[in-house]
């Protein structure tokens, strides 16, 4: 009893930090390579899209096929 009420909501919250750390580790590290490569963040829906890409052209072409493809998912 004393297990189950105090420490497996502990265990799944530190599993949950743990895993939401690591994504956002790998997130971060995608996201230098993406700089260091040369790519330019862009920003689209008041910054709530973010898109790395060398030119804006490139940048409003893949967010408007993210959206395309968004689209035609939720159909």
């Amino acid at each position: 009893m004393i297990i189950r009420t105090f420490a497996l909501p502990y265990l799944k919250k530190w599993w949950n930090d743990y895993t939401d750390k690591k994504a956002n580790e790998a997130y971060s590290k995608k996201e230098q390579e993406l700089l260091d490569q040369g790519n330019q963040e862009f920003h689209f829906e008041k910054g709530r899209v973010r898109v790395f890409a060398k030119s804006l052209e490139q940048a409003k072409a893949q967010y408007n096929d993210m959206k395309h493809k968004l689209k035609k998912a939720s159909r």
